[in-house]
């Protein structure tokens, strides 16, 4: 919980970074720090609820919590990236093609079967 909590508090004062400088790179890498915690969100979550009202997530509400916002959360996270390295546009758009396409694929998926089953 902790932890969860302290990487949301340096993701949101990165993200508010973009406010005051007007770089898209502060935002994508705030939104990627609080991003990398979602897998740890369901449990969180869990936790809180089990102590307060005695209630837990079912099962479709942990694997959404936990699941759907890695490949947006890695594909902003990569892009910011690369948009700090030193690279040409030739190659930061590979590397976003090799990374993004898998990741699109399986967030599109998991939609599919998310509403299917």
């Amino acid at each position: 919980m902790i932890f969860v909590a302290i990487s949301i508090i340096i993701g949101l004062k990165i993200t508010a970074k973009y406010f005051k400088f007007k770089k898209q790179e502060f935002l994508l890498l705030g939104l990627f720090w609080i991003g990398l915690t979602t897998p740890w969100w369901p449990n969180v979550i869990t936790f809180t609820l089990i102590l307060l009202f005695n209630a837990p997530v079912n099962i479709k509400n942990f694997v959404i919590i936990g699941i759907a916002l890695l490949p947006p959360t890695i594909i902003c996270g990569l892009y910011s990236f690369t948009k700090l390295l030193i690279m040409d546009d030739r190659n930061r758009k590979l590397i976003l093609a090799i990374i993004g396409i898998p990741n699109i694929i399986i967030e599109v998926l998991f939609i599919y079967f998310l509403f299917v089953f």
